[in-house]
């Protein structure tokens, strides 16, 4: 396995290596005897591991699955309509209310075709966002009764 990820050819800009905080895990049985991760990323030039939710193994399970080139697919919406592990379909009682596709395919779609890193904006990021989209909806519902919003700042 180690010999055929090494005859991949290095792909030209290899980003550096960012810390993410990882807990340690026993080995499973199935785990690869070498640094399975470093290999993945020099072949590939990005770190996949990094999205919550891929780990080695998967990244590996992907990559064997999708391979390096990602003009196969024209949009990320193409690959992750493909991938077919991404069906977001809002269904009750057998009627399908709405459609879409899930943002981890397209993370990967952009992470090997255009060689972007994935940074994890943190939950802080995520709740200020959340609480601005409260705000608006706020202001959307009172207009609608004819009344107005007015931010207190203390």
């Amino acid at each position: 396995m180690q010999e055929h990820l090494a005859s991949f050819p290095r792909p030209l800009p290899i980003q550096p290596p960012t810390k993410k905080l990882k807990t340690k895990k026993p080995a499973a049985k199935n785990a690869p005897r070498f640094d399975l991760s470093s290999e993945l990323q020099r072949v590939t030039g990005v770190d996949l591991t990094r999205i919550d939710g891929i780990d080695v193994m998967v990244a590996q399970t992907l990559l064997s699955e999708v391979g390096l080139d990602m003009s196969r697919w024209r949009t990320e919406s193409h690959f992750a309509s493909w991938l077919g592990r991404c069906p977001d379909n809002r269904i009750t009682g057998d009627k399908v209310l709405s459609r879409g596709t899930r943002r981890v395919a397209r993370l990967v779609y952009r992470m090997l075709k255009y060689g972007q890193t994935y940074l994890d904006k943190g939950t802080e990021y995520y709740a200020e966002r959340f609480r601005q989209q409260q705000i608006q909806l706020l202001r959307k519902r009172a207009a609608k009764l004819g009344l107005q919003v007015a931010e207190i700042h203390a």
